[in-house]
Parts: C-alpha cells; structure tokens; sequence
C-alpha cells in the first residue's frame, strides 16, 4: 500500500515501505509570477480497516506564508493500489479594499517532485500540439516535456501510473523543471483566489494496463462524477460498420456530386460502405467564421436533405454524418451575421473578439440544439465535431480552463444526445480538460491526421496511436483515424485499424478505392471484425520507442479468448527490426498450449504459454498474429481470409465426435486437428485443403450466416 511521510519539509510517497515519489515541496505562483515557497506547518494521518481485510490510509499536510497569506494543504487518500491526491489552496485577503492577491493562471499552486526513485523504464504522453498528444520515453524526468497528462513507469518490480486531474476549474500538469518535474494546478485564467480540486491518481500493480482504467474511474468519483469509463460507455452502432470520409478525397472542395459520386463507385465495387462523413467545406462561412447553420447551395443544389436522400436511397449508404467544429467555425461565428444576431442568447465573446457557442450547459444548449435539429431535418445522423481543444485558448482570460470545457460539453452533449443518439466523433480534443468533461459520448480521435502526400507519416502515426491509446482509451473508444487504400503504406494502416478496437474508415479519392485492401476488414454486409478492447502496445516494447530503436511496434488486443498482436516497422532510420511474439504478449489468456498463426505467411504453429516466434520485418512492414488457445478435439482459429479472424465466429458446439462452428459470413474457414475429419457446409459434405495440421475450408460461395459441422 501507498504511504506518505515527511523529512526535512519534504514528502516522500512510499509503496510497500519503498520511496517512489520522492522530495515533494510545495509553492504558490501568484499574480505577476512571484513565487512563494510554502513551509510544512502540521500534519496528520489516520489509518482504517476495511471490508475483506483491506486497509485505507488518509494524509494531510498544511502550509503556509504568513507574509503572504497563502495556504495550503495537501490530502492523501489511499485505498487499495490507489493514492489520490487533492489540493485545497487559498489567497487569504482579509481587506477587500486593499489590493487582492490571486494565484497566477499558470501553475497557481506548484508541487515539486526531485525523483521518482529507481525508474527502470518510462512512458510519458504530452501535448506537443493544442490538440494531440505523443509518447516520451526518456528517463531524465527534468526534462519532461510541458503539459504532460499521463506518466508510466516502472521500478524493476511493479508499475507505477500518475494521471494528473482536470475538474470543474483547474487543471493539472506535469512539467519538467531543470531538477526535477513539476505539478501544476492551473486555471489559465487570473483573478482566483482559490484552487481546491483532486491534482492526481497515482496507482500500482504488476500489470500495466489495469491502472489507467482504475485511475480514470477513482478520477471521476473524487470530481463527484458518476460516470463511465471508456469501454463502459455505449459505443454507437453506426460504428461497427465501414465507413468514408470525404476530407482527404476533396478537403474543402467536397460537393453533393463528389459525394455521390463515390457512393456510386462503392455500388459498383459491391464494397458495403454504410456511412459517410460530409468533412469541412460544406457551410457557409466567410473569413473562416460561420455565417448559418446551412449548406452552400451552390455545392449542394438539392440541399442536404436530397443529398441524404439520395445517397441512402439509391447507393445503400445507411447513416451520414456531417462536420462541425467546436467553435462554430474555426475563428468562430461571423458578427455581423444574421446566425450572430439569431443566435445572441446562446452565444459567448471572448476577450479577444471571437463569438463561439456560449461555454455553458444551458445557455451553449441552445445553439447546439436549433444547429442539430435542423440537421437532422435534412436526414443527417451524427456528427464529427473538430477544433475541440480551442475553446481553451478562446476563452483565456474570460473563465477557467476547466469551467470552459465542462460547460463547452454539457451543451453539446447534451444536443447530440437528444438529436443524434449520442453519435458523435470527438476530434483534435486530447487534452486533459476535455477529457475529463466529456459526461457522455464514446468515440474520440486517438492522433494527429492521417497525412497521405507525407512521406514516412505511418511512423509518427501508428506511435501516437498505439501509445496514446494506452491512456486515452481509458476515457473513450479511440479513433484511429481514416486512410488510403491506394497508398504505400495501406497494408500497414489496415492492419493497425483491425487491431484498433474502433472505427474503420477510408477517405480515398474518386475512382482509387482498392477493395482487396478492405475485404479483410469486414464482413459482405459491411460489419467490421472488430477486437474487443483497445489496440495498446505489448509489454515489451511499452516503455520503449520503436521509433528510435532497432525494435517492431507490437499492439496487442483480444478477440474472445483469442489474442491478437500487430507488428509494425516504424524505424526512422529504415533499419530492419527483429521481434518475438508469443502467449506472454496478450494479458490473462487462458491455456497451457496455444495455436500461434501469421495471417500473412499463412502458417500455424503449436506454442506453449511461454513460448515465442521469431519475425523480422523490413522498413514500414506489417506482421499480424492470432494467438489462439488449444483445444481437446479442434481448435478454430477462423475466416483467416480477414485480420481479425475469430470475430468470423459466431458459436461452437462440441459433441462426441464432431464439432459445429457457425460462421458470420462465408470466406475461408482455418482450423487445427489431428486426423482426416469430414467437413459439412450447410449439411452438404465439402472439400478441404490441408498442411502440417492447418485444415483450410473455401466457402467463399456462401453469403451470410454458415454452419460447418467438423466429423472425426
């Protein structure tokens, strides 16, 4: 269990009697940037049993200037693995008709931590941009890069997680200081005289995967929130069904004729596409501000509402979806707009001149609701909401950080909820106070963009994806962003989709689909093969970056006690790399003896639980594996035509002498067992290719659900 003790002024955070935050000194930053250490005045702590024989601990600190009149106390609270930490500061201003003193708006109150004991191996995710975050790998925690979000590392003998905490008002960051790192509890806004809200969930345990959920949750219910974390949320049934986007097929030069245009090649590929998302360029704005809620006629002659129809139809698209921003428009909504005048009840002036959706749940409601019915109206069914992590910097200076981007999201979700079902794509949204103020909805983007004309731009991609995912599935589904089928690196972007565990989507142009590229992906009628959780990277390669070492990515994931591990070549240098795949690599999978099969080479081969394959992969090279759990009799590995092959099943029914496996849909059926069984399809007695074990059945004749009886 988690300790805290104090030595000469300073905190250490001990776990099992073993320093692993150590050197905790406290500071106020207030107005004009003056810094105010703060001295350790008192302390208490009170030990209690709890149900089952388990032990809880509370920690308080207090501080204090008394030349400034700045407090602060500190509370710990462990329980189980889990330690949170919450700050309680205060300017005290006694004279109001004297000059009042407040907290700086940023790093209004400063923990400073020296070290964090023996550190084996690191993982940090950051804000590189306003709206992405990447992994950092180093060890020197002084030089942890400003406005980190999420720390792994690992002590030679367990993990350790630190997940600073965005509430109502503040939030919280990490930041390397020259020394050591910093917490940060910032308003990015002035004027407060208060910061009390939780700074931190730190938690432990031998696996790694398990502590961003636990911290999320215990987040949410320190902020007195009750509500669900990442893969508890409804995932939208829009999204387990392929999908297109028209942003990297016509950016702002989407049109109705674009649009139906490669709705009809679909049709004639008999590629079963069942959404579309109209990206930027179909509303009216001028100087990148929205001038109405309505479509350009000229790109839209029958409006949308023909569009919708037609498309639905006539070209079998089942849902579309349309592309807002956060904002309104990327610089907001035109003042001198007839939408501005219309819409003033519900709408917000920032400091610097830019009119947005006003950042409360009532009064921004309004706006998103009059938006969103009338899109519905015209057949529209979810919506992709971009340009998330702006209100923060519109409204600096005019309401906290946290009070923003709680109240930006209330509106909106609340709007989404009542008109789309909650359907929505979150985008160019992960920073931490938009995370942790999304009440509600399910599916966010996990990276910066798909760039098709960047060269080398899978490298960057699939390292933000994999690693972001760590963290942010925590909170939501990820997603992982759409791709071109007709590129150098398709195979690639189609293997990390499969393994995503979220949304599939492409963007090709015009007459460049590839369908063999997507054929792997789904099923006849459009249905992905999904995973089951979130695509995160293998333990081994956790804290390493595969960037910069001679090492392949490996992103595990699960489909019903099979495992699956992508590999991946994301070497900056070009260099080949080298890897080992096996049991180990896929958390808790059940068995002593396991079927290990390469989905490219087509080959099975029969592993213990602590066994491994070797694999190499050249530059920019895919691998992907199934690790599947030996049975006594036969063991199915599935329509091993698509990635995710076990999703092809649907049940399994083992009898004396034969077995029964209901297929999804027809394709090529993998199995492994000893002998010469007879095989049935649909009751009728079927053909068979055979290799070292690995019987290969060709029904790719046969559309829809399949029953395949396996006689011994």
């Amino acid at each position: 269990m988690y300790t805290v003790e104090h030595r000469d002024g300073l905190l250490n955070i001990l776990w099992n009697g073993k320093p692993v935050v150590e050197g905790m000194e406290a500071a106020a930053t207030l107005e004009g940037n003056r810094t105010v250490p703060l001295k350790l005045k008192s302390h208490s702590h009170v030990l209690s049993g709890g149900e089952g024989g388990s032990r809880s601990a509370a920690f308080s600190f207090e501080y204090g200037d008394e030349e400034e009149k700045v407090s602060l106390v500190i509370k710990f609270n462990q329980v189980e693995n889990l330690l949170t930490c919450r700050v309680e500061a205060y300017c005290i201003n006694s004279h109001y008709w004297n000059k009042v003193v407040t907290f700086a708006p940023l790093g209004g109150v400063k923990l400073g931590v020296r070290s964090l004991g023996q550190v084996r191996g690191l993982m940090a995710n950051y804000l590189y941009s306003d709206y992405w975050t990447r992994p950092w790998f180093k060890k020197d925690l002084s030089e942890l890069p400003p406005r980190t979000q999420s720390l792994l590392w690992n002590d030679g003998e367990v993990y350790h997680y630190l997940l600073p905490v965005c509430g109502d008002v503040v939030k919280c960051e990490l930041a390397g200081n020259g020394a050591g790192f910093d917490v940060l509890v910032s308003a990015y806004d002035g004027s407060y005289t208060s910061h009390v809200t939780p700074a931190f969930i730190l938690g432990a345990g031998e696996n790694p995967y398990d502590l961003p959920q636990k911290a999320v949750g215990e987040g949410f219910r320190c902020l007195g929130r009750g509500w669900k974390t990442g893969r508890q949320r409804r995932y939208p049934e829009v999204f387990e069904y392929l999908g297109w986007c028209s942003w990297d097929a016509f950016y702002y030069n989407v049109s109705a004729d674009g649009l139906l245009s490669k709705a009809r090649e679909f049709k004639e590929l008999a590629l079963p596409v069942r959404w579309m998302i109209i990206d930027d360029g179909w509303s009216e704005q001028e100087g990148r501000q929205l001038l109405s809620f309505k479509e350009i006629a000229s790109k839209f002659p029958k409006g949308l509402k023909g569009l919708t129809q037609e498309l639905k139809g006539k070209w079998g698209i089942k849902w579309v979806g349309i592309w807002q921003a956060f904002t309104g428009y990327w610089h907001g909504i035109h003042p001198e707009s007839r939408l501005a005048l219309e819409m003033k009840d519900y709408l917000f002036k920032t400091n610097s001149g830019y009119i947005i959706p006003y950042p409360d749940g009532t009064k921004g409601f309004g706006f998103w609701n009059t938006w969103h019915s009338y899109l519905k109206e015209q057949g529209v069914d979810f919506v992709k909401v971009d340009n998330q992590d702006s209100i923060s910097k519109l409204t600096a200076g005019s309401m906290s950080v946290g009070r923003a981007a709680a109240g930006a999201h209330q509106a909106l979700e609340a709007s989404v909820c009542l008109n789309f079902d909650g359907c929505i794509v979150n985008c160019m949204g992960m920073a931490s106070e938009l995370l942790w103020n999304r009440p509600a909805t399910a599916v966010a983007r996990n990276s910066d963009d798909f760039y098709p004309r960047k060269k080398g731009s899978l490298k960057e991609h699939a390292l933000q994806n994999a690693y972001n995912s760590f963290y942010h599935s925590a909170f939501v589904y990820g997603d992982w962003d759409m791709w071109w089928t007709v590129h150098p690196d398709s195979t690639s972007h189609a293997v990390m989709r499969a393994v995503s565990g979220g949304p599939v989507y492409i963007s090709d142009p015009p007459n460049q689909t590839e369908a063999e590229k997507i054929w792997p992906l789904v099923l006849s009628d459009g249905k992905l093969l999904r995973c089951d959780g979130a695509g995160m990277p293998t333990e081994d390669c956790l804290l390493t970056n595969p960037n910069e070492e001679p090492v392949a990515l490996k992103i595990w994931n699960r489909s019903g006690k099979t495992g699956v591990v992508a590999a991946l070549n994301i070497n900056l240098e070009g260099k080949s790399v080298r890897g080992r795949v096996g049991p180990l690599d896929v958390p808790d999978l059940s068995g002593e003896r396991f079927i290990v099969y390469d989905h490219f080479s087509g080959k099975a081969v029969k592993l213990d639980r602590g066994g491994s394959l070797e694999f190499s992969l050249d530059d920019g090279r895919a691998a992907l594996y199934l690790v599947v759990p030996e049975e006594e009799k036969l063991t199915p590995i599935g329509l091993v035509d698509k990635y995710i092959s076990p999703a092809g099943i649907e049940s399994v029914f083992t009898g004396e002498d034969e077995v029964t496996v209901v297929l999804r849909d027809g394709g090529v059926f993998g199995f492994v067992c000893d002998g010469k069984p007879s095989v049935y399809v649909n009751g009728e007695k079927r053909d068979y290719e055979e290799g070292d074990g690995l019987f290969l059945l060709d029904i790719k004749d046969v559309k829809g659900k399949v029953s395949v009886r396996i006689q011994f």
